[in-house]
């Protein structure tokens, strides 16, 4: 009889325990949705770069020019980490400025080999911001590791890379090859991604050389999502986006109103896309020629989360920031 009213208590106490740890996991997965991201806090910047006044520029003017522009660029960071953004986007020629300002010409190759420098290959274990022998070789590439080291964000920009090649071989016809490039740096300044646009726009062809038909360039930021990247045209071509990518950056330098891409602007081309891929699109678009080819926006399977056209004739740069859902 003792026996069986000990058998009694202890099995009491075992379901006792059970629910005290049932209680327990529940509070712990009500806790854990809690706390789990949902969304993060993307910006986007329409930018008005300087740009070169005659395709005359010397190496050394040039790189001061990019660091002008670069300079230029910390006020819509620290805004964008002041409301607490994870990752902030830059446009396509952002940095270089898009051609001449007095010739209003595009960049010839030997004007943008001037522009170039030979970014290094990404490496998450190793920050670009320190000084290396070699960091005097890419001040460029530096200066933005240094940035999103500084303001511990994830930073996306847009440069020209310079990369050797021997003459007669994969296409290679004076000893290099130059690349329209995105970029994008963790918060540690290290180059988590890079990569080249695969379809240029127009003249630009006749500077540039197209990227590998096969390069999809996703990486995986800090905050646990993982984004493709596109630079401008690349959009029109980008007809079956890897469907496990749903976030997506897109540094632009649109040509608005161009008969041949229906007379779209810049935004409704970005809406369009992200709607019909149901995926979201940080767009960032060039603000040097007002019209021409504004149209900046963060968008979320065709939602406008926040976006910004420029109607005027005039150059202006304007930031973006919007929550973004991690999930569909």
């Amino acid at each position: 009889m003792l026996r069986s009213l000990v058998g009694s208590e202890m099995c009491i106490r075992d379901r006792g325990d059970m629910d005290a740890l049932r209680l327990v996991l529940t509070l712990l997965s009500f806790y854990t949705a809690a706390t789990t991201p949902t969304t993060y806090r993307a910006a986007a910047v329409e930018f008005a770069p300087e740009r070169a006044p005659n395709a005359s520029i010397s190496i050394s003017q040039a790189r001061a020019l990019q660091l002008r522009n670069l300079e230029r660029f910390v006020p819509f960071i620290a805004a964008a980490k002041a409301n607490h953004s994870h990752i902030i986007v830059f446009p396509e020629y952002g940095i270089t400025g898009d051609g001449t300002t007095l010739e209003d010409a595009d960049f010839s190759r030997d004007l943008a080999t001037i522009f170039a420098e030979g970014i290094p290959s990404p490496d998450a274990s190793t920050s670009l911001c320190g000084q290396t022998a070699h960091s005097k070789d890419y001040p460029v590439t530096r200066a933005l590791a240094c940035m999103a080291q500084k303001f511990e964000i994830v930073l996306a920009a847009n440069m020209l890379d310079v990369v050797p090649c021997t003459v007669g071989r994969a296409g290679c016809s004076d000893g290099r090859h130059q690349y329209n490039t995105a970029v994008v740096f963790d918060q540690t300044g290290a180059l988590a991604a890079k990569y080249y646009k695969k379809h240029l726009y127009g003249k630009e062809s006749q500077a540039l050389d197209p990227g590998p038909d096969n390069q999809t360039t996703v990486f995986e930021s800090s905050f646990g999502v993982r984004f493709g990247i596109l630079i401008c045209f690349d959009l029109v071509f980008e007809l079956e986006p890897p469907r496990e990518i749903r976030h997506w950056l897109f540094p632009t330098d649109w040509v608005n109103f161009a008969p041949h891409l229906r007379g779209e602007r810049s935004v409704d081309a970005q809406r369009i896309w992200s709607f019909l891929h149901q995926k979201s699109l940080i767009a960032s678009n060039y603000g040097g020629f007002g019209r021409e080819a504004s149209g900046s926006g963060i968008w979320d399977r065709g939602e406008a989360l926040a976006d910004f056209y420029n109607p005027s004739t005039h150059p202006e740069s304007k930031l973006l920031i919007a929550d973004v859902k991690i999930d569909p």
